[in-house]
C-alpha cells in the first residue's frame, strides 16, 4: 500500500467499514466514538491530531460554514520528506553516484499555497514542472534562483518569453523538446542559445494497462524520431546543451513491474542518445507513483511503497547504467498526487435524504458504471434497498474525478450520525447542483468499491425547523 508508516495498522482497522488504515497514509484514520480524525508530525516530535467534530463548531463560530475544503500543509510537507527520504536511503542502498531531485506538476494542483508550501518545506522541492504557456507564467511567480524548471507539453512563441524571464532569475530552466518543431520554435526565438538554457528531449513510452487505454503516451518522439533531433541540435551547435532525456509511462501506476518497464524502455533511449553524441546527465522519470484511493485491488490501488518505488528506480538505472558503461544520471522526478493526495477534504453537509425508488436516475436498475468506472469489474452492487443523501456540493466543481474518471473518493461520516450504530445502512450520495449527473457512483467500503456507501445507523431525522441541530457532516477525502 501507498502509506507511511502507521500504528493502527490492525487486521481489525484494515478491513474496518471505509478501509481507512489502507487509504489514509497514516494521516487519517476513524476517530473514538466515531468520525474522522487527521494526525500529522508535530514541529516537537510526536504527532498532532485534530478531530474533525471539533473543528466544526468552532469554524462556525467564525463564520465557516460547509462546503468547506480543508488543507493541511503539515501533510504536504511529511510527504515530500517521506519522498525525499526514500530516496536518500535507495542512494545510499546501492550507492548511487548521483541525487534526486523531486520536481512538482503544477497542473496536479495550482493552489498558491500549495506550491508555496511545497518549496518551502523543510526538505524542499527541487522546482516545478509545467506543460503550457499559463503554467509557466503561473510558476515564475514562485520559483527563485537556483531552483528548476522543465517545460514539458505543446510550445508556442509566447513562452519563450516565458524563459527568458526565468532564466534572467537565475531559475536553471530546461526546455524539454516532445515534437521536431520544438527546435524550430528555439531558432525563430535565439540567434545563439542561452548558455545557462537546458535542452531535453521526450520519448514516448508505452503505457501499461495499470495507467490507461492508450498503447502510447500522446506526448514525446519514438526513439529514431529522437536520434535525428540529435542530428538537427548537433547542425545547429546546439547539442552541447542537450542535458535531459524525459519520459512519463502514465499517471496512478498500480503495478511497480510497469513502472519498471518503462524505466528500462526510457534507459535504452538513455544509451542510445548518449551513443549518438548526447551529454546527457538528467534523467527525468515523469510521475506515476500510484495512490492508494480504495485499499484493495483495482486501478485506484497501489501495490507498493515509496522505499519500494525508490530502490526500482535507483536499481534499475544503476544496472542499466553499468551495462552500458554509463555515468549515473541526476534522478528527476514529477510526483504529484502522492504528495498532495493526503493532505486535502471537503466537508460537506446532508441537506436531505430521501428512500430510492428502482425508477431514480442512478438507482440500481441503471446503475451500471459510467465514464471509466467500467474498469472497476469487481464493483460491488448491493441489492438492498438503499437512501440517497443530497449533499451540500457541486460534484463537478469539488471532485471532478469522481465524474469525468470514475474514480472513488473515501467519503467518511464526520459529525450527526449514530457514534455506537455499525456501518449498516445503504446510502448513495448525489449533489446540490445537478440531479441528472451529479451522483456519485463508487464507493469505498469494507468489501472494496461498491456502488453504496455504508453509514452506521438509524440515520438521522432532518427537520428544517429545528433550532440549534446541525445537519449531519460528510468527508471527502484524498482530494
Amino acid at each position: 500500500m501507498c502509506a507511511l508508516n502507521s500504528s493502527h495498522n490492525s487486521d481489525a482497522a484494515l478491513h474496518g467499514p471505509y478501509r481507512i488504515e489502507r487509504w489514509g497514509g497514516g494521516f487519517l484514520r476513524l476517530a473514538e466514538g466515531g468520525g474522522l480524525a487527521v494526525q500529522w508530525p508535530a514541529v516537537a516530535g510526536g504527532e498532532t491530531t485534530l478531530h474533525l467534530a471539533d473543528l466544526l463548531p468552532l469554524l462556525r463560530q467564525q463564520g465557516v460554514e460547509t462546503p468547506v475544503l480543508l488543507r493541511f500543509p503539515s501533510i504536504l510537507h511529511a510527504r515530500l520528506a517521506a519522498f525525499r527520504q526514500a530516496f536518500r536511503r535507495a542512494l545510499h542502498r546501492f550507492d548511487y553516484p548521483s541525487e534526486h531531485a523531486p520536481l512538482y506538476p503544477i497542473k496536479v494542483n495550482p493552489s498558491a499555497t500549495v506550491i508555496r508550501t511545497l518549496l518551502d518545506a523543510p526538505e524542499p522541492l527541487a522546482g516545478l514542472e509545467v506543460g503550457s504557456g499559463g503554467e509557466l507564467r503561473w510558476a515564475l511567480g514562485f520559483l527563485r534562483a537556483g531552483q528548476r524548471l522543465v517545460i514539458n507539453g505543446v510550445k508556442d512563441r509566447a513562452m519563450l518569453e516565458g524563459v527568458r524571464q526565468a532564466l534572467a532569475m537565475g531559475v536553471r530552466v530546461c526546455w524539454v523538446i516532445e515534437r521536431p518543431r520544438d527546435v524550430t520554435l528555439l531558432r525563430h526565438g535565439f540567434t545563439a542559445l542561452p548558455a545557462a538554457l537546458d535542452l531535453g528531449l521526450r520519448l514516448r513510452l508505452p503505457i501499461p494497462a495499470s495507467a490507461g487505454k492508450r498503447p502510447h503516451a500522446h506526448f514525446g518522439m519514438p526513439l529514431p524520431t529522437a536520434l535525428k533531433s540529435v542530428e538537427v541540435l548537433k547542425e545547429n551547435g546546439w547539442l552541447r546543451a542537450l542535458r535531459l532525456l524525459h519520459g512519463h509511462v502514465g499517471s496512478q501506476v498500480a503495478r511497480l513491474d510497469d513502472l519498471r518497464q518503462g524505466l528500462e524502455s526510457l534507459m535504452v533511449g538513455y544509451a542510445s542518445l548518449t551513443e549518438a553524441g548526447a551529454p546527457l546527465g538528467q534523467l527525468d522519470l515523469g510521475g506515476g507513483v500510484a495512490v492508494d484511493t480504495t485499499g484493495s485491488d483495482g486501478p485506484f490501488s497501489c501495490t507498493y511503497d515509496l522505499d519500494d518505488y525508490a530502490d526500482m528506480v535507483v536499481g534499475t538505472v544503476q544496472r542499466q547504467c553499468r551495462q552500458a558503461a554509463l555515468q549515473p544520471p541526476l534522478l528527476i522526478t514529477e510526483s504529484g498526487r502522492a504528495l498532495t493526495a493526503h493532505h486535502g477534504l471537503l466537508l460537506t453537509s446532508v441537506l436531505d435524504l430521501e428512500p430510492e425508488s428502482a425508477s431514480m436516475p442512478g438507482s440500481k436498475s441503471e446503475l451500471e458504471p459510467k465514464r471509466g468506472a467500467e474498469q472497476n469489474d469487481s464493483l460491488h452492487h448491493d441489492e438492498t434497498a438503499s437512501t440517497r443523501i443530497l449533499a451540500d456540493l457541486s460534484l463537478f466543481a469539488s471532485v471532478p474525478d469522481a465524474w469525468a474518471l470514475g474514480q472513488p473518493f473515501p467519503i467518511v461520516p464526520v459529525a450527526g450520525f449514530a457514534s455506537d450504530g455499525a456501518a449498516s445502512v445503504p446510502v448513495r450520495i448525489q449533489d446540490a447542483t445537478c440531479d441528472a449527473d451529479g451522483l456519485f457512483r463508487a464507493y469505498v467500503t469494507a468489501e472494496g468499491v461498491a456502488d453504496r456507501l455504508l453509514l452506521p445507523g438509524p440515520l438521522p431525522r432532518l427537520s428544517d425547523t429545528t433550532e440549534g441541530v446541525q445537519p449531519p457532516v460528510l468527508a471527502i477525502c484524498l482530494l
